[in-house]
């Protein structure tokens, strides 16, 4: 890898971004002295947008101008925040401009290149939507990486395992929006793909609701506070396709709401993301 290039695994409820050095170090960024970054947005009463802990502490007085997962509106044209609508693509530029932002002050130069993974089902529209946001970023054209081939590349290079020319892994997923399991078979020089399933609903968002609304069974009514145990509210939709169910997440070592990385490959290489 010829210069230094920005790795970011784009997360339905947060975004982990890596540099991996000319000489093959890896850096993870932080954010607020963090590594992960929610990718929730806001939209203020001035028409900026905000993304991670400030779009969250601004979501608790007007949460109508408060989007907490952006990447399950990918299908959407616009998302209305307050009286505005917003261009999807606008909002996960949001979150990919202070990535950018944070790599370019710990380079003290711009990034050399950009990797970006997405779910194995998404196709070339909603890949599209992914590239016009990191143009909105500043960033460079991205290498877009399908999360499984991430998560496979990162069991290989970083976590020394061996499978062989030929043979395949099961990638499993329990990420924020959906259970996705792949089968990811290794070719001469890179892997692939081979079968893919997930499964809407059953995400850590909803699976938080689920145990809240079962302690607030087994407490009683009077124990409850309005909006608790329910999965998190989506702003109106104003223009788009209807949502398709084929949303993924695909990384076996993804850990997308604890203290550890996330794993994510760059151009033939892996990082830690």
């Amino acid at each position: 890898m010829p210069a230094d290039w920005l790795c970011v695994d784009y997360g339905t409820s947060n975004t982990v971004a890596v540099l991996r050095h000319a000489d093959g170090r890896q850096q993870p960024l932080l954010f607020d002295g963090s590594p992960l970054l929610s990718s929730a947005v806001f939209a203020t009463a001035d028409g900026r947008v905000l993304t991670g802990r400030d779009a969250e502490r601004h979501a608790r007085s007007e949460p109508g101008r408060f989007e907490p997962n952006p990447k399950r509106r990918i299908d959407d044209a616009d998302v209305l925040l307050g009286d505005r609508p917003y261009p999807v693509a606008e909002l996960i530029a949001t979150t990919l401009r202070r990535v950018g932002a944070e790599a370019r002050r710990a380079l003290d130069a711009p990034v050399g290149g950009l990797t970006l993974t997405h779910p194995a089902s998404w196709g070339g529209p909603r890949r599209s939507v992914l590239a016009d946001a990191a143009a909105r970023a500043g960033l460079p054209a991205p290498h877009l990486v399908a999360e499984p081939v991430a998560a496979a590349a990162f069991f290989t290079a970083v976590l020394d395992h061996r499978i062989g020319t030929g043979r395949s892994i099961l990638v499993y997923d329990l990420g924020a929006g959906t259970f996705d399991a792949s089968v990811v078979q290794q070719t001469p020089d890179s892997f692939r793909t081979l079968a893919y399933r997930g499964l809407d609903g059953i995400g850590g968002i909803d699976l938080d609701a689920v145990v809240v609304r079962h302690v607030g069974g087994i407490l009683g009514p009077s124990t409850r506070r309005p909006g608790i145990g329910s999965p998190a509210p989506r702003t109106p939709r104003t223009g788009g396709s209807p949502r398709c169910c084929g949303r993924t997440r695909s990384t076996p070592a993804r850990r997308c709401r604890g203290s550890r990385a996330r794993p994510c490959t760059c151009r033939g290489s892996t990082a830690t993301c």
